[in-house]
C-alpha cells in the first residue's frame, strides 16, 4: 500500500468514505480548510490521493448555508489538489452538496424529555432536530467525481415524510409494555425519513448514465428501549432497497415532486454509511440485508482489508464474539461495544461488474498505517474511525446483462433402455411413425421428459411423459425415471452429451389402482403410458416419489423402488364447478381420460388431459403446491388453479393457493420449482414453436401475494426465445439462444443465480430443430442478471449424495467416518456427514454429526428424534418431540424444533461451549418447548451473573460466562422465565 492503488484503464472507482470532517460549530470547518496544514484535512486528503477514487461519497462534511460551496473549495484546492506526504494529487472537477436534515429544528419534543428546544448549540437541541446535528447542516454529505455530474437531473428526498413509506415502522414506535407511541401522531405527521438525506446524482460515464445513490443513516443507537433510532436507520436502508427494485419504489416522492424509484435497466451505486452490519452490531432486525439480498444488486464481491483482522485481535473484547468476518469490517468502534464492524457499503447494480474492492485498511506493519492509526481514541485517530471503502466497477457486457446459457448438453432422440418393444400402435392398428423412425423400438425409448428433481450433485432424476403423445399410442411405452448424467458444454470444457444410468420403473404390484390397467394381470404391474399421464415429481423428505398426472388428474404416491404405496389421490373441485356438464359429480375435478368416469363427453378446451402438468413444493417438502395445465370451466380463462397439498395427512387443503394468471388465455404451463418458502419459478408457453413461436418464458411467482381476484403476483424473469449465448454452446453459430420447443416441462434451481431446463421432445414426432431428425432431450443452465432469495434447504447438493432414511427408528452418525483412518473410503452413498443432505424420513431417528460434521442439511421428519450437532449445520426437526444437542463443536448452526415439545441443549459442557452462537428458528414455549445447559455447575439462580439473557432487536441472546452461545429469534426476553430453561 505505499504506493498509490492502481486500477484498470477501463474501470471507474466508486469510493465511500465517512471522513469525519465535521465540526462542533457552524463555519469552523471553513476556517480549519482556509489553510493547507490542517493535520486531519492533510491525512484524510492523502487516504483519498493513495485510493484515488474516479467517484467518492463523502460523509460528516458540514454544510455550511450561508455559502454552500465554500468548504469544498478550500478542501479541493488547499489539500486534494496538493501532494500530501508525496502521493499524487487528485482533482475532482464535479461536487454535489445539498442540504441536510441534521440541525434542522422540527420545532417538537422527539426525545420526550419535556422540553421543546429550538436554539442552536442548547441542551437537547440536537435531538429535537429532525436529524441529529448541533446546527443545521453538521454532519452533511459531500459528491465529488471526475465525470460529469447531470446536476439538472438530481433528485434529494429530505423532505420525504417517514409516515408516506407503506408499513414503515415509524407507527411501532413505543416503549415495552406502553401502549403510547414514542412519537405523537402531530409529530407522526411532520418527521422526515432522511436523518441527513438521500441523494440520486446521475453521472455520466462513457455516455452512458449511473445514478450514484448516497446517504447516511441515523446510527441505530443513542435512543432507548423504543429503539426509534433503530427503527429509523431500517426504514432509511429500506427506501433504498425499494428506490431500486422495479415497482416498489412508486410510492417515492422527491423534494420536486416527482414520483417513482428506478427502472429495471438503469445502473446505479449505492454509497453510504449505512451504519448497520450484517450480522453485528446494534442494528434493528438485521437491516443492511435488505440491500444484501436484494436481487437487483450485485455483492458478488465483497470489499476486504488485512488490517481488519489484525486489528479485530489487537482490540480483542466485543470482536472476539463477532459472526461476521473482521476483514469486512469497515469501521473501529468502541470495543465494549460493539466493536469493529462494517458499516460503509459500495453497492453496485447487477448490470455493473465489480472487478475489485478493498477496505482502505493497512497493517501496523505498513508505512500507511500511519494514516489510520490504532483509533482507541481521538489523540490515535488521524483521519477517521471509518475507513475508505472501494471498488472498481465496469459495465457489463450486453449479453451478460440478460440471461446468458452457460451449459449445454442433448441427449440423443434415439436413445432407447431396457425393456419391452414399444410404439406397435398408433392408436389406429398401425406402428408409430414419424421423422423416419417406425415403431415398434426394440426396447423402451429414453424421451419425453416432463419433470426433473437432483439424483446428486452431477445428476438428475427425469420423469418420462406417457409415451408418444396420446393415451391411445402408448400402452406399451413403460412410466419411467431415468437418472441422467450430462456433461455439459461450457466456455471452457464439456462435450455436450448425456447419457442414462439408471432408472426406476413405476408399478402397482400391490392392486391399489382402481380400474384395470394395460398389465392388469402381470405379477409386478409395471404401468404405462395408457395408464397415466406423468407430469411433475417431488422427491419427499422420506425418500418417496410424489408425482402429479394429468388423466385424472391424480397425485399418485411411490416408494423410493416405483412402488405404488397408495391408491391414486383424486383432485378437489374446491369450487365446486361442474366439470363435466352433469355426468359426474362436482366435487372433484376429472377430465376426459379419467378411468373413474363411466360415461363423459369431451369438455371445451379441456378434449384432451390438462391436468397437473406443474407441481412445486415447500423447501421442508411438506407441502406440494400442483398446478394446473389449463384453466377449469368455471374458472377465468387466464386462470390455472394452484391447489396446496399436505404430505403428511395425504390431503388438498380446503381452499386454493390462488391463481396463477396466463398471459394468453390459450398459454400453458410447463413446469415449476420452489425458489423458497413463498416464492417459485413457473414456465408459461404457448403451443407453437420453432420459429413461429412467441412467447416461451419463466416468471417468479409470490404465493404470499394476491390481487382482489385471487391471482399470484408475478415477475417475467427469462425470455426463453432470447437468451445471450456468447461462447454459441450449441453451435448454432449465433450470439442468440433459443428454446422454443412445443413443450418445456423441465426445470430446477441450481444456485442463486443458475437454472436447469428441459424439453419434452415427443419422441419421434418434434422435429424443431431439424425438420428431418425428431428432437434431442436438451438440457440447458442458465445463468439469470438477477439473483433468486434461494432458501439454502434448495438448490444444487453440496455433496454427491442425497441420503434419505426408512420410515423406521435410523442411525446416522459421521463418527463412522473417519477422513484421518482407513475407513475414509465409504461407499459414496453412505453417510459421513460433511456437506451432504439428510432426510431420515419417520421413525425415532438419531443423527450424530458432532465429531467431523459441518455444513449439512439434516431433516428429521416426523418422531421423536436426537441431533448431536457440529458446525453450521441446517437442522429441521420436524414433528414430534425432539431433543437437539447445539451446544458443543464449532456452532453456527441453525436450528429449527418444527411441531412437539423439543429441547434445544445450548450448552454440553461449560468448558467447552460452541464458537459461535447457536440459532434456534421456532423457541416455542406454549408447545412445550425448554433450553437446555448441561454439564454447568450454575442454576437458574446465578442468572445474570455466571449466564445472562439480553434483547437485540426482536432476538433474544443467551451468553455463558461472558460468550454468545444461543440466539432465539423472535423471542423477547422478558417473557422467558424459570420454566423455559432446564439444568443437568
Amino acid at each position: 500500500m505505499t504506493e498509490n492503488l492502481q486500477k484498470s484503464t477501463d474501470t471507474i472507482r466508486f469510493a465511500q468514505f465517512n471522513a469525519s470532517l465535521n465540526r462542533n460549530t457552524e463555519g469552523q470547518l471553513i476556517e480549519d480548510l482556509s489553510t493547507p496544514d490542517n493535520p486531519q484535512a492533510k491525512t484524510v486528503a492523502e487516504i483519498i490521493q493513495r485510493t484515488n477514487p474516479d467517484v467518492i461519497s463523502i460523509q460528516e462534511f458540514d454544510y455550511y448555508a450561508a455559502d454552500p460551496t465554500k468548504a469544498v473549495d478550500l478542501f479541493r484546492k488547499n489539500y486534494l489538489e496538493v501532494s500530501q506526504n508525496g502521493a499524487e494529487p487528485v482533482q475532482y472537477s464535479y461536487f454535489y452538496i445539498a442540504p441536510a436534515n441534521t440541525g434542522v429544528a422540527s420545532g417538537y419534543d422527539l426525545n420526550n424529555d419535556g422540553k421543546v428546544v429550538t436554539t442552536p448549540g442548547e441542551n437537547g437541541y440536537g435531538d429535537d432536530a429532525f436529524g441529529f446535528g448541533n446546527f443545521p447542516g453538521q454532519f452533511g454529505m459531500l459528491l465529488l467525481s471526475k465525470y460529469p455530474i447531470q446536476t439538472e437531473n438530481v433528485r434529494t428526498f429530505q423532505n420525504f415524510l417517514w409516515k408516506d413509506m407503506p408499513d414503515s415502522l415509524l407507527s411501532t414506535i413505543a416503549l415495552p409494555d406502553a401502549d403510547t407511541p414514542w412519537y405523537s401522531q402531530q409529530e407522526q405527521e411532520v418527521l422526515r425519513l432522511s436523518s441527513k438525506s438521500h441523494w440520486d446524482v446521475p453521472i455520466e460515464v462513457n455516455g452512458e448514465i449511473i445514478h450514484t445513490l448516497v446517504s447516511h443513516p441515523t446510527p441505530p443507537v443513542f435512543d432507548g428501549q423504543e429503539d426509534r433510532n433503530g427503527k429509523r436507520n431500517y426504514d432509511e436502508i429500506r427506501f433504498w432497497s425499494d428506490y431500486v427494485t422495479p415497482g416498489a419504489g412508486d410510492y417515492i416522492y422527491d423534494d420536486n415532486g416527482n414520483s417513482g424509484g428506478l427502472s429495471q435497466k438503469e445502473s446505479f451505486v449505492i454509497l453510504g454509511d449505512q451504519n448497520a452490519d450484517p450480522n453485528d452490531g446494534d442494528s434493528y432486525n438485521f437491516a443492511i440485508r435488505q440491500l444484501l439480498n436484494n436481487p437487483y444488486i450485485n455483492t458478488s464481491v465483497t470489499p476486504t482489508s488485512l488490517g481488519g483482522p489484525e486489528q479485530a485481535v489487537l482490540d480483542g473484547e466485543k470482536n472476539t464474539t463477532h459472526i461476521s468476518d473482521s476483514a469486512y469490517d469497515t469501521a473501529d468502534f468502541n470495543d465494549t461495544n460493539p466493536g469493529n464492524i462494517r458499516v460503509d457499503y459500495v453497492l453496485p447494480s447487477k448490470t455493473l461488474e465489480i472487478k475489485d474492492a478493498e477496505v482502505f485498511w493497512p497493517l501496523t506493519t505498513d508505512p500507511l498505517y500511519r494514516l489510520v492509526g490504532d483509533r482507541q481514541d481521538a489523540a490515535t485517530t488521524p483521519s477517521s474511525d471509518h475507513s475508505l471503502v472501494w471498488a472498481d466497477l465496469t459495465r457489463k457486457p450486453l449479453s451478460m446483462s440478460k440471461t446468458t446459457l452457460i451449459g449445454f448438453s442433448s441427449l440423443e432422440a434415439d436413445t432407447f433402455a431396457d425393456g419391452s418393444p414399444a410404439g406397435a400402435n398408433d392408436g389406429t392398428g398401425k406402428p408409430i411413425s414419424g421423422n423416419g423412425r417406425t415403431g415398434p423400438f426394440p426396447n423402451q425409448p429414453v424421451q419425453g421428459f416432463s419433470g426433473v428433481q437432483f439424483a446428486d450433485s452431477d445428476s438428475y432424476w427425469f420423469l418420462s411423459d406417457n409415451g408418444f403423445g396420446r393415451q391411445s399410442n402408448s400402452a406399451d411405452y413403460l412410466l419411467r425415471i431415468y437418472k441422467v448424467d450430462p456433461n455439459f458444454k461450457t466456455a471452457d470444457n464439456g462435450s455436450g452429451s448425456a447419457e442414462w444410468t439408471e432408472f426406476i420403473q413405476l408399478s402397482d404390484p400391490n392392486k391399489l389402482i382402481g380400474w384395470e390397467i394395460v398389465n392388469e394381470t402381470s405379477p409386478d404391474r409395471q404401468l404405462t403410458g395408457a395408464d397415466f399421464d406423468p407430469e411433475s415429481i417431488v422427491l419427499a423428505e422420506d425418500g418417496t416419489i410424489w408425482i402429479g398426472e394429468e388423466f385424472g388428474p391424480y397425485l399418485l404416491h411411490f416408494d423410493s423402488n416405483g412402488v405404488l404405496i397408495d391408491a391414486p389421490i383424486a383432485t378437489p373441485n374446491i369450487y365446486q364447478h361442474d366439470t363435466l356438464g352433469g355426468q359426474y359429480p362436482g366435487d372433484q375435478v376429472s377430465y376426459p381420460q379419467n378411468k373413474e368416469v363411466k360415461e363423459y363427453k369431451p369438455i371445451e378446451p379441456l378434449t384432451l388431459s390438462d391436468g397437473f402438468e406443474a407441481m412445486s413444493y415447500s423447501p421442508d417438502r411438506q407441502t406440494l403446491y400442483p398446478i394446473m395445465e389449463r384453466y377449469v370451466p368455471g374458472d377465468p380463462s387466464e386462470s390455472r388453479r394452484v391447489y396446496k397439498f399436505d404430505v403428511a395427512s395425504k390431503s388438498f387443503s380446503q381452499d386454493l393457493v390462488g391463481y396463477y394468471q396466463v398471459d394468453g388465455s390459450r398459454h400453458s404451463i410447463g413446469d415449476a420449482t420452489p425458489i423458497n418458502d413463498t416464492e417459485f419459478l413457473v414456465v408459461e408457453q404457448d403451443g407453437k414453436y420453432g420459429a413461429e413461436a412467441e412467447f416461451k418464458k419463466i416468471f417468479k411467482v409470490d404465493i404470499s401475494k394476491t390481487n382482489e381476484q385471487g391471482y399470484l403476483q408475478k415477475e417475467e424473469v427469462v425470455d426463453l426465445l432470447n437468451i445471450a449465448d456468447p461462447n454459441d454452446l450449441n453451435g448454432d453459430g449465433s450470439d442468440v439462444f433459443t428454446f422454443p420447443f412445443q413443450t418445456i416441462e423441465d426445470i430446477l434451481v441450481l444456485d442463486n443465480n443458475t437454472i436447469l431446463l428441459a424439453n419434452d421432445n415427443n419422441y419421434p414426432y418434434n422435429n424443431i430443430r431439424n425438420s428431418s431428425e425428431p428432437d434431442d432431450n436438451e438440457l440447458i443452465e442458465i445463468e439469470l442478471s438477477t439473483p433468486l432469495n434461494l432458501d439454502p434447504r434448495l438448490g444444487k447438493p453440496k455433496s454427491d449424495t442425497i441420503i434419505y432414511g426408512t420410515s423406521g427408528d435410523d442411525y446416522f452418525d459421521d463418527y463412522l467416518y473417519d477422513p484421518n483412518s482407513d475407513n475414509a473410503a465409504l461407499n459414496p452413498e453412505q453417510f459421513f456427514g460433511d456437506n451432504q443432505i439428510l432426510f431420515t424420513g419417520d421413525g425415532n431417528d438419531t443423527v450424530d454429526v458432532s465429531q467431523f460434521g459441518n455444513g449439512n442439511q439434516i431433516d428429521t421428519g416426523n418422531g421423536d428424534d436426537i441431533v448431536l450437532a457440529g458446525t453450521r449445520n441446517i437442522i429441521d426437526g420436524g414433528s414430534g418431540n425432539d431433543k437437539l444437542y447445539i451446544g458443543f463443536g464449532g456452532g453456527a448452526n441453525i436450528v429449527t424444533g418444527g411441531e412437539g415439545a423439543d429441547r434445544f441443549w445450548i450448552v454440553s459442557d461449560e468448558t467447552d461451549l460452541p464458537a459461535q452462537p447457536n440459532t434456534i428458528t421456532d423457541f416455542n414455549s406454549a408447545e412445550g418447548d425448554v433450553i437446555g445447559l448441561g454439564g454447568t455447575s450454575f442454576t437458574f439462580d446465578s442468572l445474570g451473573s455466571d449466564w445472562a439473557i439480553r434483547q437485540e432487536n426482536d432476538n433474544t441472546v443467551i451468553q455463558v460466562f461472558g460468550q454468545d452461545v444461543a440466539v432465539l429469534l423472535g423471542i423477547q426476553a422478558n417473557t422467558l422465565t424459570q420454566t423455559n430453561f432446564v439444568f443437568a
